[in-house]
């Protein structure tokens, strides 16, 4: 098994693209910014007649940020539950060829996890996902929590039997670095109870949320959320799109507030949070400070936004990993000529 520095575990999702008109958008039912769970049937009537933006994109939260962090040079080792059908073997050859090592969880009778996106013009987006396999209890072998890796668990993975807790107590086992993200504003509300377990346990190292998952799942505002949060988490990371966001560290009453990089267009924001986090990791697990880890992050969302799907752009990567290296060796060099204050 090759040595890896984060562990990703999470569910497969195949995504869709389809830009419609606002006319159509509002037509089925679309919010914004959101994420409906569909049947097969729903999934079909909705994008029956829709012509799709190009093929299927090999996507989940964890794989959003683990193809990100393969483009930073990272090494990543995957957990991800799957069907055992020609979406899935897609999957696996595409992030295979990124560098990354996927062991799946196969669900067999069961299709691979699917998404239509539906996109707006002004880049507000819609996500209609059929779970599919993606709603399957699976194990993860310990044997992958081998050279201690930083392990990120997929929010969405919280209330699915008992994978998060088994992971949890590899993780407080072995004492390894470790994060979660919140998934939707919407999931949070429906998964208040465990998410707040998870909490209390303060096994969990990194809280990764947008502003309306954030304060969803205390009920105060996103202040107030941050320092409630701060006190079960080492870190808590709060986005706020085009405002940037904060990073509360334990025991600081005065969070980090970070800026988002300017762009000239939004295109589509789908995945610009995964990958945010993909690049903020890049930082953390390096023990680079947050404005650090935050400015990496910013970089790799505004990437995103600006480009309409949820990869890096292929023509981009090296010059995207040569600033986020550049951003690390300038926070190297800060440390090592800061005085000693303590």
């Amino acid at each position: 098994m090759e040595p890896s520095n984060v562990l990703g575990i999470g569910q497969v999702v195949m995504d869709s693209y389809y830009p419609v008109s606002q006319e159509v958008f509002d037509a089925k039912n679309q919010t914004g910014g959101g994420q409906q769970i569909v049947d097969e049937i729903q999934y079909d009537e909705l994008t029956a007649g829709m012509k799709r933006l190009e093929k299927m994109i090999p996507a989940g939260s964890t794989t959003n940020m683990a193809k990100a962090l393969c483009d930073l040079g990272e090494s990543v080792r995957m957990r991800v539950v799957m069907g055992d059908d020609e979406e899935g073997a897609i999957y696996l050859e595409e992030l295979e060829s990124r560098g990354a090592s996927v062991y799946p969880y196969i669900v067999e009778g069961k299709r691979t996890a699917r998404s239509a996106i539906f996109v707006a013009p002004n880049g507000e987006r819609d996500m209609n996902t059929c779970l599919g396999a993606a709603d399957a209890p699976f194990d993860v072998p310990v044997k992958l929590f081998d050279g201690k890796p930083h392990v990120h668990i997929e929010g969405y993975l919280v209330g699915v039997g008992e994978v998060v807790g088994s992971v949890a107590a590899k993780i407080r086992d072995k004492g390894l670095s470790s994060s979660i993200d919140l998934g939707s504003e919407g999931f949070v509300k429906f998964r208040k109870n465990e998410f707040q377990k998870l909490m209390r346990e303060r096994v969990v190292k990194v809280l990764f949320g947008n502003e309306d998952e954030i304060m969803a799942l205390t009920g105060e505002s996103l202040e107030r959320s941050c320092k409630t949060l701060s006190q079960h988490f080492n870190t808590v990371v709060a986005t706020r799109g085009a405002k940037g966001g904060f990073v509360h560290t334990k025991g600081d009453d005065h969070p980090y507030k970070f800026s988002a990089k300017k762009v000239d267009a939004v295109c589509n924001s789908t995945g610009c949070g995964d990958n945010f986090m993909g690049g903020f990791l890049y930082g953390y697990i390096r023990g680079r400070p947050p404005k650090t880890c935050a400015q990496i992050g910013a970089l790799l969302g505004a990437e995103i936004i600006k480009q309409g799907r949820p990869d890096l752009p292929r023509d981009r990567v090296k010059e995207i990993r040569r600033q986020a290296e550049e951003l690390l060796d300038v926070a190297a060099e800060s440390a090592r000529y800061s005085p000693n204050l303590s």
